[in-house]
Formats: structure tokens, sequence, C-alpha cells
């Protein structure tokens, strides 16, 4: 079973840069660029070039490109 933990959660904001290339910026301070975004309502699926992919709990805030992450 998946337990939260408050340490986990990281904000991040999405942008567009172009058509097929998204930049996520995590509150931590750090920036990548990440080629594919899939987000649902609890689910946030980033699919990076040579990074390993990373799925995310997500939570929705104010701004649509705005949640609230907890790595899964």
């Amino acid at each position: 079973m998946y337990r939260e933990e408050k340490e986990a959660k990281m904000w991040v904001i999405c942008s567009k840069q172009i058509a097929t290339t998204w930049s996520v910026w995590i509150s931590q301070g750090t920036s990548v660029i990440f080629n594919s975004i899939m987000v649902t309502q609890t689910t946030f699926f980033i699919s990076f070039g040579q990074i390993p992919s990373a799925t995310y709990k997500s939570r929705f805030h104010d701004s649509p490109r705005r949640v609230t992450l907890a790595r899964r």
C-alpha cells in the first residue's frame, strides 16, 4: 500500500516550451525538461528522455499547472 510522505511532496510548475517539450520546476530549486506529461486526478506521469520515467501522486491547486507531488 502506498503511504504518502509529507517530506516527499514537491511543488511543480509545468510550462510548455515547444510542442513536444515541457519544463518542470520543482520546489527544491531544480528544473528538468521532459518529453511528455500525463495528468489525471491522482497521477502525474513524466516521461523523460534519457532519464528514467517517474510517476507522482498529484493534487490540483489553483493553477492547473501547479500540483502537489509525492513520488510513488
